[in-house]
């Protein structure tokens, strides 16, 4: 052999083993990341599930659920005043046309575009 040839080899030879060693790191490396996020994701996932095992949850006394029943018979009493009043106000709506107040426009002085809408009115 003569001498390039034994450069040579040696240059191949010592490439192949520095990119071998460097790729062994590389996965020993990526190995070791991977374990050490398991491993930490796991004691997150632990403390989470002991902090919702020890929270304090009250138990719910008869008090509060008298007070709540309270509250709800209050909104019911109160939708039942309010639909007795619509109902009192329909005769009183329903007026003959001559005893309703006339109707103005709103703006008697616009004259905007046609739109094809009705003209803005308020009751007199």
């Amino acid at each position: 052999m003569d001498d390039g040839t034994v450069v040579a080899n040696l240059v191949y030879g010592g490439t192949l083993m520095i990119g071998g060693v460097m790729l062994l790191i590389l996965s020993v490396s990526l190995v070791i990341t991977l374990l050490l996020a398991g491993v930490a994701q796991t004691m997150v996932s632990i403390a989470k599930l002991g902090a919702k095992v020890f929270v304090y949850r009250p138990v719910h006394s008869t008090a509060e659920a008298t007070a709540t029943d309270h509250v709800r018979s209050a909104v019911v009493a109160k939708a039942d005043a309010i639909l007795a009043a619509a109902r009192t106000e329909v005769p009183a709506r329903a007026k003959a046309p001559a005893e309703r107040a006339p109707l103005t426009l709103a703006y008697s002085d616009r004259t905007g575009p046609f739109t094809g809408t009705q003209p803005l009115v308020k009751a007199g």
